[in-house]
């Protein structure tokens, strides 16, 4: 759910990549603890280096524009 959560909230995987704890912590079902550890993935140069190597590699992730504040919105009566 987290995962996609995090899909839906910035679209592209390079604006999850780029997002400072801050922003992460907008993110529904993300804490304190699970930003830290997304900052701290991406800061590292080897794992963006294995990303750009399966980019390279054909690999690619679905992406869109975010959703909306209002799709994340509850439905109501």
């Amino acid at each position: 759910m987290t995962a996609n959560n995090l899909a839906s909230y910035f679209g592209f995987l390079q604006r999850i990549m780029d997002a400072d704890k801050e922003t992460l912590l907008a993110v529904n079902d993300v804490g304190d603890i699970v930003a830290s550890h997304i900052v701290n993935f991406f800061a590292e140069a080897h794992n963006r280096d294995i990303i750009e190597q399966l980019k390279l590699a054909g690999i690619q992730w679905p992406e869109q524009e975010p959703a909306t504040a209002a799709d994340d919105a509850p439905l109501s009566r």
